[in-house]
């Protein structure tokens, strides 16, 4: 009986075990699978994660494509709507052409039909299908802005990645600063102004003598090169003539986003520079990158170099060949924008602009009436769509000094400051107030000068262009920095008001005419020592930013011809208690009298001006509108996010 039951026993526990046995395998099984499952979908996974990369890589590829066309051919951007019998030419590359729908620019232009099927370009060859292309299509584009707006889409098998970006010709906003000639503003020297040494003209200028007409000059790299082209002003405000060197660059605010570029060679003293710097000095192109002890020779002051480098190695580039006035003369010209004629003072005014230009005899719709222009009150203008506001000369008018108020302005700052009552004296011991500045050939009436202050908002952007000089003349600042864009363009200089009034008489010239003549020494050169009279005006520049010590300009400078300075900034010790501030960018021909570049003070200062220069950020990747290009400035992919893939793209 008892084997009976251990045989049954035995029975049960083999049946159980087989059972056991049979469940494991199973689970086992259905890990195997799930196993499999979960390779081949992370398999998968890993492939699309794989296309959308290299479809990525091409929709680069698509924006380099036609970055280097616009770089090995000067003409490939004029010739972009002209080149349809061009076969190398953009409406024949294999990269563009499709349907009307994706929204090319130039579909009309090309003759493309609508049922095009766009195409494509390989990267690569055909291995068994696995390869990779791109298509882009000109979406906008400026010629005048030099500009153009390009949606680039690469694909890997059925993955499709698409970019936008917008390609521009480098401008005066690319940088911090740019310098044309590490030279003092040959202008400063023939006016005389604010220098005490009878010769300085002549010594320091290059060899030329006041009145002279420009000679041609030279880099300080060139052979031979000049002599005596520098003057700087020492510790103590004095004017030191050795060499007659300018005051050494001390560097400008802003950090690595703040290039700089000097078509001469800088001169440098020992600091920290923060910022890319390039010049087109030869002897730069020697520097090596791996021994910062070599990268002095970028720089003008080769035997003592910044002795902190927080930024790349100075680099070598080619002399950049800048813009002239001449572009928005002639957009102005051609309709674009608002034009005025003559003297005309503009006060920014959020989306409008208050206007006075007395000598404006043509009207242009949006641009204010002649009655209002010339008018006390002037003319309320919307800031233009085309972002251009150009002054040229008023023809037939003769250039002489501008009478007290008749440039015009709110009641009761009217420009020009003082009591000029204009004309010739009447007769002996007349006597007036007037404003040194304004008493300067440079501004007499007629000529295309503008007058500017104000504030620029509601994200407009605005190119601010003077066939001569302009003169800030107050604030100049604007809403949203990222998104209101000011540009300061003068054919001649730019000018900071720095309102320096002296007294004028009437007086018997040796013939026997009555003329007028300062009884301060303001504009006679030389200067005599010690310097006597002359006060400045209260409450000029005109404050809007807040700060009624600080002068506060937003925007994009460009000197084409002299340079950006601030008016008698070193003619008073200890007056005025104010410094300038720019946030954006500043070119210029040549070196203008800044001030100090010095942040060692605390605000007010009530010693010599200093002055601060910010970098704005957002330049980088926007512009003035209608602000002319360099010449043979790089094309540069400045600004481009990712965006969705057009549908008709993707059924091709």
């Amino acid at each position: 009986m008892r084997a009976l039951i251990r045989r049954i026993q035995l029975k049960r526990d083999k049946g159980s075990a087989m059972i056991v046995t049979l469940l494991s395998f199973l689970i086992t099984a259905g890990v195997l699978i799930g196993s499999l499952g979960f390779v081949s979908h992370s398999t998968k996974f890993s492939r699309y994660e794989q296309d959308a990369e290299l479809a990525q890589t091409a929709a680069e590829a698509g924006l380099n494509d036609i970055l280097s066309e616009l770089r090995a051919d000067a003409e490939y951007f004029e010739n972009l709507t002209l080149n349809t019998a061009n076969a190398t030419g953009y409406c024949f590359k294999q990269a563009v052409g499709g349907p009307a729908a994706e929204g090319d620019v130039f579909a009309s232009d090309c003759g493309w039909p609508a049922a095009m099927a766009p195409r494509w370009q390989r990267l690569g060859g055909d291995d068994g299908g696995d390869y990779q292309e791109y298509h882009y299509a000109v979406t906008e584009y400026s010629v005048m802005s030099q500009y153009i707006d390009v949606v680039s889409t690469g694909r890997s098998r059925d993955v499709y990645r698409s970019v936008k970006a917008t390609i521009v010709r480098e401008t005066a906003q690319r940088w911090s600063y740019m310098l044309n000639y590490f030279l003092v503003d040959p202008r400063m020297y023939s006016s005389g102004e604010f220098y005490g040494d009878a010769v300085t003209s002549s010594g320091c200028g290059g060899g030329w003598a006041k009145g002279v007409t420009l000679p041609d000059f030279g880099y300080s790299w060139a052979s031979p090169a000049p002599v005596r082209r520098y003057q700087y002003r020492n510790a103590s405000g004095g004017v030191s003539w050795a060499s007659c060197r300018p005051y050494a660059y001390t560097g400008l605010k802003g950090g690595a986003g703040a290039p700089m570029h000097s078509n001469d060679t800088f001169y440098v003293v020992a600091q920290t520079e923060n910022g890319e710097m390039t010049t087109s000095d030869p002897l730069c192109k020697t520097a090596d990158p791996a021994n910062q002890a070599t990268w002095k020779r970028c720089v003008g002051n080769r035997s003592n170099a910044p002795t902190v480098w927080n930024a790349p190695m100075p680099t070598y580039r080619e002399v950049l060949e800048l813009p002239t006035v001449g572009d928005p003369k002639a957009w102005s010209i051609a309709g674009f924008g608002c034009r005025y004629e003559g003297p005309t003072r503009i006060i920014l005014q959020g989306s409008s602009m208050q206007v006075w230009s007395k000598h404006t005899v043509t009207e242009r719709p949006g641009c204010g009436s002649i009655a209002d222009l010339t008018s006390p009150s002037g003319a309320t203008v919307a800031i233009p769509a085309d972002g251009l506001v150009f002054v040229d000369a008023a023809p037939g008018v003769t250039p002489v000094e501008i009478a007290a108020g008749a440039i015009g302005g709110p009641t009761g700052r009217e420009l020009p400051l003082g009591t000029y009552p204009g004309g010739a004296p009447t007769s002996v011991g007349q006597t007036y107030i007037g404003e040194v500045e304004m008493s300067k050939p440079h501004l007499y009436d007629g000529i295309g000068n503008i007058f500017v202050e104000g504030i620029l908002s509601g994200g407009n952007r605005l190119t601010i262009a003077a066939d001569r000089d302009i003169v800030i003349t107050g604030d100049l600042v604007t809403g949203d920095t990222s998104n209101d864009i000011i540009g300061v363009m003068a054919g001649a200089g730019v000018e900071i008001q720095n309102a320096l009034m002296h007294v004028v008489q009437s007086v018997k010239d040796s013939s026997g005419n009555l003329v007028w003549k300062p009884l301060t020494n303001w504009d006679l050169d030389p200067i005599p020592s010690p310097i006597v009279g002359g006060t400045y005006a209260e409450g000029w520049p005109t404050n809007y930013w807040g700060a009624s010590t600080i002068l506060r300009i937003e925007a994009v400078i460009y000197a084409a011809t002299y340079s950006f300075r601030t008016q008698h900034s070193y003619v008073l010790r200890n007056n005025p208690t104010m410094y300038i501030e720019v946030y954006g960018s500043v070119t210029e021909n040549f070196i203008g009298d800044h001030g100090w570049t010095w942040t060692g003070f605390s605000v007010p200062f009530t010693g010599w001006r200093v002055n601060q220069y910010v970098y704005n950020p957002a330049l980088s990747t926007s512009k003035p509108l209608l602000f002319p290009a360099f010449g043979n400035g790089t094309w540069l992919v400045n600004w481009q996010e990712k965006t969705t893939t057009p549908e008709i793209l993707k059924s091709s």
